[in-house]
């Protein structure tokens, strides 16, 4: 009877999905002023804010295809259950019965949890290309809910366009001997120095890697005239932020419906993957 009662409890989680209202106002708001402060602590350029925005955009289609596939799969299962309550109630219940409303329970949590948390994964991959290292970091330490980590990380992304500011000062400065004999030395130990300060960890950064992409940065910075360096200077202090050598590991989170354990992506990512994120990210990027 065990598995029975787990398959009915599945038969109301479906009939609740299926009724659900939208979010409120309240809770709209809400989402939409953490997706705001999250988008402000990762210190963000006009131009990431642009790729970014096109990246959420593909993130939340894909998402509602998922969304989309689960009310199909909800629909069609509430035939099932309602099959084995009927003989639930007839007390004459089928192992047959059972079994149809066993699969399409698995069949809808199995989008619910496996096909959406992939989804929403595979472009956090995407994501941690696009942003720098330490853009990247600030996002583990949002999700890990640690509440002091949180707080120190939240400095990090403008602490380190911050120094890379002075980065490419320094380099535009230099003669054309020393930058010719210097620019590696410079740049390694700007890596080294936001490591140290925690800014991102060490084994996250391939120094030859972050070497290689911003060589042509570090040569287009030098020959920009006055008011183009002025106008792109913040941009190009984050095009010389490295980038992480691999995605960070995923990390995981559950939420419990009706006692229902499902997993889902952190936090963090389901915040930027949003609508709410889409909205604010246009007017970065206009």
């Amino acid at each position: 009877m065990n598995g029975v009662r787990s398959i009915l409890m599945a038969a109301a989680l479906a009939t609740t999905a299926l009724a659900r209202p939208p979010a409120g106002p309240e809770q709209q708001m809400r989402r939409l002023r953490a997706a705001g402060a999250l988008l402000v602590d990762l210190d963000l350029t006009q131009a990431q804010a642009a790729q970014l925005l096109a990246l959420v955009n593909r993130a939340t289609a894909a998402r509602q295809q998922v969304l989309d596939q689960i009310g199909t799969s909800q629909e069609r299962s509430l035939a099932s259950y309602q099959a084995l309550k009927a003989q639930l109630v007839a007390q004459q219940p089928t192992r047959e019965a059972e079994q149809a409303a066993q699969h399409a329970h698995l069949a809808v949590k199995h989008l619910n949890e496996q096909a959406m948390t992939d989804t929403i994964l595979r472009h956090e991959q995407e994501l941690d290309r696009l942003l720098t290292a330490d853009q990247v970091a600030f996002l583990i330490a949002y999700d890990g809910k640690d509440k002091t980590k949180i707080e120190e990380a939240r400095r990090n992304p403008a602490r380190t366009r911050s120094q890379a500011a002075e980065l490419v000062d320094r380099l535009r400065r230099m003669d054309r001997y020393a930058f010719s004999r210097q620019k590696e030395a410079v740049y390694r130990h700007f890596i080294e120095n936001c490591t140290e300060q925690g800014l991102y960890a060490r084994d996250a950064i391939d120094f030859d890697a972050a070497l290689a992409r911003v060589l042509p940065v570090m040569t287009e910075l030098r020959a920009l005239n006055v008011l183009q360096y002025a106008e792109r200077k913040q941009e190009l202090a984050r095009a010389l932020c490295p980038h992480r050598t691999a995605a960070r590991p995923a990390l995981y989170g559950w939420k419990y419906v009706r006692g229902e354990p499902l997993r889902q992506a952190g936090r963090s990512s389901r915040l930027l993957f949003s609508e709410f994120a889409a909205e604010i990210l246009a007017k970065m990027a206009d």
